[in-house]
């Protein structure tokens, strides 16, 4: 099983939440975790100084990437239009990433809750690791 990490986890392992850095580690030690440009994008509008950003750079030049194929946005287009009828406004980049992860079959490790409105997604332990 391959694991398509958010940004939202990310965040909390680059601020050393323990539990986060712990799975985090443990998932990179497996060889399971797969990044896309649309998370490290995300990250690297966040970053504060150049220290942090070639850490971000030296990280995920070492993670398998993934990136959205033609097939991705119009699945990604029609479940954001099926859940707004639903009166559920999910943000384009995770309609996106849960697309990614359902197409290829992989689980997504997220704090996002929006992401358990998507049909087909499997959400990477759901219930252990929650932000307060």
């Amino acid at each position: 099983m391959k694991v398509l990490v958010d940004t939202s986890v990310w965040i909390y392992f680059f601020r050393g939440r323990e539990e986060i850095v712990k799975e985090i580690k443990k998932l990179l030690h497996q060889r399971k975790i797969v990044i896309t440009g649309i998370v490290v994008t995300e990250l690297l509008q966040g970053v504060k100084n150049e220290k942090e950003r070639k850490l971000l750079e030296e990280i995920f030049s070492y993670l398998p990437w993934i990136e959205p194929q033609k097939e991705d946005y119009f699945h990604a287009g029609i479940i954001g239009k099926e859940l707004r009828s639903k009166g559920i406004t999910i943000p384009v980049v995770d309609l996106l990433l849960g697309t990614m992860a359902i197409r290829r079959k992989y689980h997504i490790f997220t704090l996002d809750r929006h992401f358990k409105f998507i049909p087909g997604v499997k959400i990477y332990k759901e219930k252990q690791i929650l932000p307060e």
